[in-house]
């Protein structure tokens, strides 16, 4: 069964579900290393403009995993309900480890930009 966390591979790339509804399935991309430097670096420098609009939004959001098979690659989060517009498959290793599930839930639930329906979703998976 595919649930929050679980990892999902959809035209070539890893994602992971976050949740579902009837109209949209909000998945975070899964990036490779080169690209997660470059996002901690942005990260940095955004970092050092506390003022910058780009902090109201989801642009720079993401995780970093510590997973096994994903361990220093980030978890993006920025348009979690535009990845997965077609069929996906289970990948075989299942899904995250507890620490990642729980820096997710926090990250998104945590953060008023998120599509509140993505935090309805979340929220009520956990309760």
């Amino acid at each position: 069964m595919i649930g929050f966390g679980s990892v999902v591979r959809y035209k070539d790339s890893f994602f992971i579900f976050l949740g579902q509804d009837e109209e949209t399935t909000y998945a975070a991309k899964i990036l490779d290393h080169d690209l997660t430097r470059e996002l901690l670096v942005l990260r940095q420098r955004r970092d050092r403009q506390p003022h910058n609009p780009i902090n109201q939004s989801t642009a720079l959001c993401f995780v970093i995993l510590n997973t096994k098979e994903f361990r220093d690659q980030a978890a993006y989060l920025h348009n979690t309900d535009a990845h997965l517009t077609g069929k996906f498959e289970k990948h075989v290793n299942g899904g995250l480890d507890n620490q990642d599930i729980e820096a997710l839930k926090s990250e998104i639930l945590d953060d008023p930009a998120y599509p509140p329906r993505l935090r309805e979703i979340v929220t009520k998976y956990f309760s």
